[in-house]
Formats: structure tokens, sequence, C-alpha cells
């Protein structure tokens, strides 16, 4: 096809566009070879994930019009509209996903907020009516469970706001190479003074090769897996 291709120019991207020519043909090739494609691919065939980028302006920004799209191919233009058709169905399927898995997350950010809270206010009412009927280790000891769901809720809204900022795209990401095993250790020694009872065992091979992380954001999501 690159060989057979005229080098045909395009005088309006915005527009659909009729000729695919020789420089769309090495374009197409670039594009097999991105992550973009690869990405496609996971869920589309390679003939399907082929139209979808020429229509949607992946190839050098131009939209090609079914009937060239078809030509292209050596394809019949209803397998065309029939490709056009199953992404836009797994787009609608998308947004249906993304909708019920907010709908999730706010159920389950509820119900995690509630059960501190309630462990709060229960053991706060219990110190305010019988203080003076509590042993100095009863009130110690609620008063020790009242911090540890406060520090609870804390982390709670700090992955909250985590949340909200990575969705707005306002999350900036510092990335190092680091060997990541002192981070992990230094996580398990945080954990270690909430969970004194507790036994930890960490192991690590002798040669960990580094890895590309922000570290701050990396020690956050081994805390939250250990807590």
């Amino acid at each position: 096809k690159v060989e057979n291709a005229e080098e045909t120019p395009v005088t309006n991207r915005e527009e659909t566009s009729n000729d695919i020519t020789k420089n769309d043909c090495l374009k197409m090739l670039e594009l097999l070879r991105t992550p973009t494609f690869t990405q496609m691919m996971s869920v589309l065939t390679a003939k399907e994930s082929i139209i979808i980028s020429l229509k949607l302006g992946y190839v050098d920004g131009k939209y090609f019009s079914t009937e060239a799209i078809a030509q292209f191919l050596q394809i019949e233009e209803i397998e065309v509209i029939e490709a056009i058709k199953k992404v836009l169905l797994l787009y609608k399927e998308n947004i249906n996903d993304l909708e019920q898995a907010q709908l999730d997350f706010i159920s389950t950010v509820s119900h995690e907020l509630r059960t501190p809270l309630t462990s709060i206010r229960g053991f706060a009412d219990t110190l305010l009516s019988s203080y003076d009927r509590l042993t100095p280790e009863q009130r110690e000891k609620f008063l020790t469970i009242i911090k540890e769901q406060s520090n609870r809720l804390i982390n709670l809204v700090e992955n909250l706001l985590t949340a909200s900022k990575v969705k707005l795209g306002e999350e900036m990401l510092v990335y190092k190479s680091v060997v990541p095993v002192s981070y992990i250790d230094s996580c398990i020694k945080l954990i270690k003074q909430k969970y004194q009872t507790h036994k930890f065992v960490f192991e690590a091979e002798p040669k960990i090769l580094p890895i590309l992380i922000d570290t701050d954001k990396f020690q956050q999501i081994i805390i939250n897996l250990l807590d």
C-alpha cells in the first residue's frame, strides 16, 4: 500500500478526506508501534483499530471518510460503519461503568467515614457521661481508641483529596529512580508504631533494581496496603 499510494495533498483536515496518501500510510506504520494503538488492540481487532485511527484523526490529524477507508483496506464500506458502531457502543459502556464506579466509590467512602466517626462519638459520650466511674486504665483505653480512629479519618480524607486531584489532573508527580527497599522499610516502621502488638516480617532480594517512582505517593500506597 505504501508503494502504490499516490502523494496526494489534503487541504482540509477538519473535514473528512477522500485521499489516503503515501505519507498517511507511513504515519499509520508509525502509529502501529505506539501505546495508543496497543491500547486499542486490547479491545479491538487490528483492522478495527486501523479504521478508528483513520476515522478519528489519529493519523497525522486527518479525518478520512468511510468510503476512503474501505477503499484503502479493500473491504466493504459496511465493515467500516460496523467498526465505528462497535467503538461507540464500547465508549457508552465505559461511561456507564465509570458512573457506576463513582457511585460505588461514594458508597464505600461513606461507610468508611461512618465507622470511625461512630466509634469516636460513642467513646466520647462514654467519657463525658461516666468519667468518674471509669478507671484510669479504661479512660486511657477509650482515649487511645479515639486517637486511632481520628488518625484513620485523617488518612481517609487525605486519600479522598489525592483521588480528587488525580481525577482533575492537578496531582503533580515527581519521579525518581530509587531502590524501593528503604522506602518500604520506613513505611513498616511507621505502621509498627500504630500496631505494636503485631509482628511484621519484611524480606527482600539482595539485588533489587531501581524503579522510577514518586517516593511520597509510593510510601502512601505501601502504608495504605499495610494498614
